[in-house]
């Protein structure tokens, strides 16, 4: 931890993702299931994290957070089954796709989730995509509306479990217009080394 108690959101290099991998690995552990387009090695590289913008947090000396956030021309082109599903409307290219977001399980309820949604926000904007899709299931569909995502359609997404076996998890794709009059000055900037609050891990009982 820094000498004033922050944590630190950067951009890192899609060269220096072996940690990131290592993060992803422990926290699909946790909820036994690896995210659509994710091959049977947890702890792989897949074929988008060599284009994407990567972000981590940092606290404590630690890695307690990861995201990452692609950008297409094409809905075939989008990294999970449900975001290459027909849309329920009309979307004109560039657009975002945030996907690969994890939170070490010790670091988890610190609104960490939201700090790396608003950073990958801000980028897509300052871009010029025109919209941010992400597929998202559980209480993440509530907190991305919170964001003003918009639900386009429900899905059942195709999950591998970590014991190998596909399950079909209820999903939605959502939605978030971008435009020349969205404000931006409340979100995280996604320059590199932006400082955030205070934080200490949550530790395990003995």
């Amino acid at each position: 931890m820094d000498r004033d108690g922050s944590v630190a959101i950067e951009r890192i290099s899609p060269a220096c993702l072996g940690e990131v991998l290592r993060l992803r690995a422990r926290a699909w552990a946790t909820e036994g299931l690896l995210p659509p387009g994710q091959g049977p090695g947890a702890d792989r590289a897949d074929p988008l994290d060599g284009s994407a913008r990567h972000w981590v947090i940092r606290s404590a000396g630690e890695l307690a957070a990861a995201a990452r956030m692609t950008f297409h021309e094409s809905m075939e082109d989008l990294p999970d089954e449900g975001l290459r599903s027909r849309p329920t409307r009309a979307l004109r290219p560039p657009f975002a796709a945030m996907n690969r977001l994890v939170v070490a399980p010790e670091w988890r309820g610190r609104g960490f989730a939201r700090l790396l949604d608003e950073c990958r926000i801000r980028d897509a904007l300052e871009a010029g995509c025109t919209c941010v899709l992400v597929e998202a299931h559980g209480p993440r569909i509530r907190a991305l509306g919170e964001l003003g995502f918009e639900l386009m359609h429900r899905v059942d997404s195709r999950f591998r479990g970590t014991d190998g076996h596909i399950r079909l998890v209820p999903s939605a794709l959502l939605v978030l217009p971008l435009g020349a009059g969205r404000d931006v000055g409340s979100l995280v900037p996604a320059t590199e080394g932006h400082r955030l609050g205070a934080g200490h891990p949550r530790r395990p009982r003995p």
